[in-house]
């Protein structure tokens, strides 16, 4: 929404896996990093900064409809 800013932030499951919230905040959390790509800012948890920095985000369709995705930006390294 207009006068938004667009976070992603994570929370330790019981798992040890982590679980990524997309919100849209009144504004970005001090700590939170910066991605920009094509115009459009993200604000990332700190604790997902260093983790996906050389992944770029996507959404995919599937049978349970649309899910973001995180690839790499260089085809040969693993993905995140």
């Amino acid at each position: 929404p207009e006068g938004h800013d667009t976070r992603i932030s994570a929370e330790r499951q019981p798992s040890g896996d982590l679980a990524l919230r997309l919100e849209f905040v009144e504004s970005a959390d001090a700590s939170d990093h910066r991605a920009e790509h094509a115009g459009t800012e993200i604000y990332l948890d700190p604790v997902l900064a260093e983790p996906l920095s050389d992944s770029i985000m996507d959404v995919q369709s599937g049978d349970q409809g649309l899910s973001f995705v995180f690839l790499p930006q260089n085809p040969e390294a693993p993905p995140a």
